[in-house]
């Protein structure tokens, strides 16, 4: 493949060398109490690198700390794209000094990939990209963590994150890449509730609650950890079913969620409820459900809702049930249909046609496939 020929006909020099050394620095842009991991990767001809790029690693704390990041990687990888393939990358295999020239997103053309092991505590590493010839090109840069034992693949990726970026010859600029653990390897915490939180539903007669969670959990974990609380404070007597739904993120993705459902023994007539869940459920990975991971605290998940008067008239409960509401078999009263348009939790949007809350593509600032692109309008991979 020529990596000039897509780019007004103009060949750049062959490089010598396309190469990645590690080292362990104290950056003056860092905070000066910490140290971090410096990834210099310089696509070189005969002259030094003419342009650099800081990568800085960036959680969403919301989603968790860089502790708990770390706590669960071995190794991060760098991949660098750019339309018609990297300058410095002619044919797929080792590189010069470290590196491999690969086709990862099989687009047919080529990309670099870096690797490096993650830091055992502290801080994210920053990567430097030193370019040449390959700056004032617009590249998009993939960094994506891996937890001990597993192939490291993009599908394999326990962390992950994207950014585009360019730099001008002779200038440095520093870039910030999202990059948070992928819902699955997060603590688990409700995506979506129904009914909702703050309604006011005039329903002839509840049959049933249900709760979303953002990745599978040990249904063992469950027992007395999900409960509806009338308005005394009582616990209201339920059977609790688990069931596994699939989301389809984009590209052929999936995303696997536990649905719990909270069937009542006696159907809920007026008044004022509280749906509690958690802590102390596991998900399937390993981690204790937290609602807010901003927190020190592991944080259970509450919504209140309330029912009033059923409207006169009408068959038999389930037959008068409003929208957004039907029969289930076995569940006296109404039970909610799932849907999302009554609004998902942080960190996911509703996917309306598959009626679930699906996690939004901005958090990691990619998708699944890297050639499905994410919108930056719906939070949701096209």
């Amino acid at each position: 493949m020529d990596p000039g020929a897509r780019h007004h006909g103009a060949i750049p020099p062959a490089p010598r060398s396309l190469g990645a050394k590690v080292y362990m620095i104290r950056p003056r842009a860092l905070r000066p109490a910490a140290l971090a991991l410096l990834l210099t990767i310089s696509w070189s001809c005969a002259e030094e690198p003419t342009a650099a790029l800081q990568l800085v690693l960036t959680p969403d704390p919301s989603l968790g700390s860089t502790e708990e990041i770390l706590a669960q990687l071995e190794t991060i990888q760098l991949v660098v794209d750019a339309p018609g393939g990297i300058w410095g990358a002619e044919r797929s295999g080792p590189l010069d000094g470290g590196g491999t020239a690969e086709d990862w997103d099989e687009d047919g053309e080529l990309e670099a990939r870096f690797e490096l092991p993650a830091p055992a505590g502290g801080e994210l590493p920053v990567l430097e990209l030193g370019l040449s010839q390959n700056s004032d090109r617009e590249l998009t840069l993939y960094a994506l963590g891996f937890a001990a034992g597993t192939a490291l693949s993009r599908q394999e990726a326990a962390a992950a994150g994207a950014a585009t970026a360019s730099c001008p010859p002779g200038e440095q600029r520093k870039v910030g890449i999202p990059f948070n653990l992928k819902a699955s390897h997060r603590p688990p915490r409700v995506v979506l509730v129904l009914p909702p939180e703050g309604t006011a539903e005039e329903l002839p007669e509840l049959g049933a609650v249900t709760a979303v969670l953002s990745t599978t959990v040990d249904p063992d974990s469950l027992a007395d950890r999900a409960r509806v609380l009338a308005e005394n404070g009582a616990a209201v007597p339920t059977s609790l079913g688990t069931e596994t739904l699939i989301a389809a993120t984009g590209g052929g993705a999936q995303e696997s969620r536990s649905m719990l459902s909270l069937s009542f023994g006696e159907p809920l007539t007026e008044g004022s409820y509280q749906i509690e869940i958690g802590p102390g459920i596991l998900s399937t990975v390993g981690r204790l459900f937290d609602q807010d991971p901003s927190t020190p605290e592991l944080e259970g998940f509450t919504s209140g809702f309330s029912l009033g008067p059923p409207s006169v008239g009408g068959g038999l409960p389930c037959e008068s049930c409003p929208p957004g509401y039907g029969c289930e078999e076995g569940v006296a009263g109404c039970v909610p249909l799932l849907r999302c348009d009554v609004g998902c939790e942080a960190g996911f949007v509703c996917d309306g046609a598959q009626g679930l809350c699906v996690e939004d593509c901005r958090v990691l600032g990619l998708c699944a496939d890297p050639a499905i692109a994410c919108d930056q309008d719906t939070g949701r991979c096209r």
